[in-house]
């Protein structure tokens, strides 16, 4: 073919490719394969590169995941011009659709993309988490996944909203027998007769106010939490301060199981590289644009950035193969659950706040990675908030969601109530006294105004929060 030709028409080429690897995976069976890597969390298995392409793998380890472009080799061939190929029914849906609407396996060109977390490397040999693919498939390519490009805030799914949350709970396709309905978190307490339910100490490391002499403050949330399934930090403050005060404190922050980052802002995420000096064996868990550029227009019309800073992000680059990136609930330690993203449902908690991805501030930031903690307790969870930029209520709603009821026991951290007016306040605290909230423990960014409101209506169950505060919940 011509160089004309190829201006003129479509490009007829065939092209050839030599895997440069092949995926072991403890997938022997297509039609008990997940459909996707997030259905497919403790799927581990290796990708085993041919050992001419070592140098090519070179720097790969200082990625938490990786994107596999692989042949799907069993899959289905389409004969060319087979048209009735190109309409399928795709898994979870009732309709056919148009097979590049889809990720069916079987296409004009079976090419199959997939993104693993990577744990660690080993030679040639890759160890990696969330495989979704048949043992024996053919690695065409390997690319370092990246949350900064991959990712595109609010971009439309169509049809497949609609499957992916019963799916992801399923965890694996759909048999030939209906499947039965995925429990709620408040079904599997009762049916374990609420073993999850324990006593929670809340040691607040670091809060824009100071509570005890030799403390320090800054305007930041770390909060120490401790129950007898395990220690996390919820959140890490600014920078070094909240370390500084755990030594202070006596809170050895190495005995950390998981570390857990609300959402990418620098007040939440800047001490990250102190944390995991200390603690050197503790999980990361965040959701995957925790680290996307962040930026803010103040009154005065000045933009700032407010994204995690870049020694944060070092340290978490550092730390990959300890680091859990979620979309959706999870439990991390026994009884203590994150919600994953928070869907913003609720017209009543305000306008969107001048939160940009960019420095132009022209591209509005949906803070899609924004997430809360909950612990079962024995009167109920204990909802803890970074932010609360979703929206308190929302956050409310999700756990809710999740749960099965409305019962909270107590909500503690920032509450971003601080730019709130007075209706917005008025419903706010209404809509907790109507869930019958035990304690409120506003800090951080709740706002004076809104922090003045909760302990009037909530008196003595109104336990603002400083540096060096304890509340405990049996």
């Amino acid at each position: 073919m011509t160089r004309g030709d190829r201006d003129t028409g479509p490009v007829r080429d065939r092209f050839s490719y030599r895997p440069i690897g092949v995926v072991r995976s403890p997938h022997a069976d297509a039609h008990a394969t997940p459909v996707q890597p997030s259905f497919a969390r403790g799927c581990t298995g290796t990708v085993e590169i041919d050992p001419a392409y070592a140098a090519g793998l070179r720097g790969i380890e200082g990625f938490s995941h990786i994107v596999l472009l692989v042949a799907l080799h069993a899959a289905r061939t389409m004969a060319p011009g087979d048209a009735r190929g190109l309409s399928v029914v795709p898994f979870g849906a009732d309709e056919p659709r148009g097979v590049f609407a889809t990720r069916s396996p079987s296409r004009p060109n079976p090419i199959g993309l997939t993104v693993v977390r990577l744990l660690r490397r080993e030679g040639c040999t890759l160890l990696v988490d969330g495989l979704d693919v048949l043992d024996g498939t053919p690695v065409l390519d390997v690319k370092p996944y990246v949350p900064q490009c991959d990712i595109v805030p609010n971009a439309r799914e169509d049809w497949v909203g609609a499957v992916t949350a019963a799916a992801a709970r399923r965890g694996r396709r759909m048999s030939a027998d209906p499947p039965a309905a995925a429990p709620r978190v408040a079904d599997k307490l009762a049916a374990a007769h609420a073993p999850e339910a324990q006593s929670l100490q809340v040691t607040v490391l670091i809060d824009d106010h100071r509570g005890e002499t030799g403390l320090e403050a800054e305007h930041g949330l770390a909060l120490w939490l401790e129950t007898a399934g395990g220690a996390v930090l919820f959140d890490t403050g600014a920078g070094p301060k909240a370390a500084a005060n755990a030594r202070r404190l006596g809170v050895s922050i190495d005995r950390a199981e998981t570390v857990v980052l609300s959402h990418g802002h620098y007040d939440h995420t800047g001490g990250l590289a102190t944390v995991l000096d200390e603690a050197r064996f503790a999980q990361v868990v965040a959701h995957p644009a925790v680290g996307l550029p962040r930026w803010s227009r103040q009154p005065d019309g000045q933009v700032v950035a407010i994204g995690m800073p870049r020694g944060a992000s070092r340290a978490l680059a550092a730390c990959a193969a300890r680091t859990t990136w979620i979309t959706d609930h999870q439990e991390i330690v026994p009884g203590m659950h994150v919600t994953g993203p928070i869907p913003r449902r609720r017209d009543d908690e305000g306008p969107a706040e001048p939160f940009f991805l960019d420095r132009g501030a022209t591209i509005g930031d949906p803070l899609p990675d924004d997430q809360a903690s909950w612990i079962e307790t024995r009167e109920g969870p204990v909802i803890v908030v970074g932010c609360a930029h979703s929206g308190l209520l929302a956050t409310l709603d999700r756990v809710a969601e999740l749960r099965g009821d409305e019962q909270v026991r107590a909500v503690v951290g920032g509450m971003h109530l601080l730019n709130a007016g007075p209706e917005r306040l008025e419903r706010t605290v209404a809509e907790l006294e109507r869930r019958c909230v035990g304690i409120v423990a506003p800090g951080h960014c709740t706002g004076m105004q809104a922090s003045a409101l909760l302990a009037e209506r909530f008196g003595r169950r109104c336990l603002p929060l400083s540096a060096g505060c304890q509340l405990r919940f049996d």
